[in-house]
């Protein structure tokens, strides 16, 4: 019985296919865990240094989780002396993901702890963690693994061609400058390296405002129901611990294209609506001078971030107050008095 050719060149794809997807399966691995950790210095490397950082304290702590806007302004030490108890800087970068960045919340849950949202949008539901970067940050680091959900596995296989195409870069940029690149994000000498940050995950390498962009700003996108939800979620999961989790203002730059007072007011009335957990700020008690902030609207100079942490400190203290309970009290000595 003669096999008709048709049938035979079907038969032919699909093995075809079947073994590319085989071998895709067998290199991509391969190539992750075989290609040397070549970005332990960037700053998305600095994820395994926070996570250690929670890791490491046992009791109550307070802990301000975001995106760079909180890792380029925040300064725990306000805090640890407003309060008397270790805080830490777990801002990351937007690549991360609003998803990605709450989990630093589960690292180590402590009863007593306080975990302060400041998210710059809460319309985030759609987006994952930028693969490659998830990559930068945890090669070779495999603790930070059980971050990853099981759905997220496949979108890091597919971000591993793009770590690879990176690392291909980073290698010929250090075969062009041995000694690095001056002024390179990332650079040794840059604030945006991983030695850029202290023990408590404060951005401390020196920065002189530079930010001159005429700009609009605008409260943040959303809140979205999904979003929403995602918090409450969040939340509802850290009060089963004995944890508390409230939401907190970004820092905004005063500007003629600034929208008014008013919007960013309404703005946290509306995400208050939404959310089982406290909103503490008044977003228009976030905005600052422009000479704060560094080379965007959302980093913050040192003295910036000094300023923007006393408001949140303020913010805290008013809410420790309402809620004794949380053990948040303002320790002997410290001046975080409510506005």
């Amino acid at each position: 019985m003669q096999v008709p050719s048709s049938y035979t060149s079907s038969f032919r794809s699909r093995a075809t296919l079947l073994l590319k997807c085989a071998l895709l399966a067998s290199v991509l691995p391969a190539a992750w865990l075989l290609s040397p950790p070549l970005f332990q210095k960037r700053y998305p490397a600095v994820l395994a240094d926070k996570f250690d950082r929670l890791r490491s304290i046992d009791g109550p702590k307070i802990v301000v989780i975001g995106n760079s806007n909180v890792a380029f302004g925040i300064d725990s030490s306000v805090l640890h002396k407003a309060f008397g108890r270790p805080a830490v800087n777990a801002g990351l970068h937007a690549g991360f993901s609003g998803d990605f960045l709450e989990r630093m919340a589960l690292v180590n849950t402590t009863p007593g702890d306080v975990y302060v949202i400041c998210h710059a949008r809460y319309d985030d539901e759609r987006w994952q963690p930028h693969a490659p970067f998830l990559i930068m940050a945890m090669k070779k680091n495999w603790r930070l693994y059980s971050m990853i959900r099981k759905d997220e596995w496949p979108s890091m296989a597919r971000g591993v061609p793009g770590y690879l195409r990176a690392s291909i870069d980073e290698l010929a940029e250090r075969v062009a400058f041995p000694n690095g690149r001056p002024g390179r994000p990332g650079a040794s000498n840059s604030a945006y390296s991983r030695l850029a940050f202290n023990a408590d995950g404060d951005n401390v390498f020196p920065r002189e405002s530079r930010y001159s962009k005429n700009e609009v700003i605008e409260p943040p996108p959303g809140p979205t129901p999904v979003t929403a939800e995602r918090i409450n979620d969040l939340a509802r999961r850290l009060r089963e611990k004995g944890a508390y989790l409230v939401v907190a203002a970004i820092p905004v730059a005063e500007g003629s294209e600034t929208a008014p007072p008013e919007a960013f007011s309404a703005f946290s009335a509306e995400l208050q609506s939404m959310l089982d957990c406290p909103v503490i700020s008044d977003f228009a008690q976030y905005i600052m001078p422009r000479e704060l902030f560094f080379d965007n609207c959302m980093h913050l100079t040192r003295e910036g971030a000094r300023a923007r942490t006393e408001l949140l400190a303020k913010d805290l203290a008013a809410w420790g107050r309402a809620h004794p309970e949380s053990g948040l009290c303002v320790a002997a000595g410290a001046s975080a008095e409510s506005k």
